[in-house]
């Protein structure tokens, strides 16, 4: 559906630039390409998650990892 693609493309450029904007904040070195990492790992969480419905990821186990990757992406 090209309506739902066109929707879908704004939406995601959105957020990137949002992404964008607080690695920007944090100072790490490439934000446009961080904000990138940040929404695949977000990604691969929400196939994991419709794949595995039954066994959800804790708050404490993703905040555990986007503390991982935030503090690798700032060096």
């Amino acid at each position: 559906d090209p309506a739902l693609e066109a929707a879908y493309a704004a939406w995601e450029q959105g957020l990137l630039a949002a992404l964008e904007a607080y690695a920007t904040v944090l100072g790490t070195r490439s934000p446009g390409d961080d904000a990138r990492i940040v929404l695949a790992t977000l990604r691969g969480l929400e196939i994991e998650s419709l794949v595995r419905p039954s066994r959800p990821p804790s708050r404490a186990a993703l905040a555990r990892t986007f503390r991982s990757l935030l503090g690798a992406l700032r060096g």
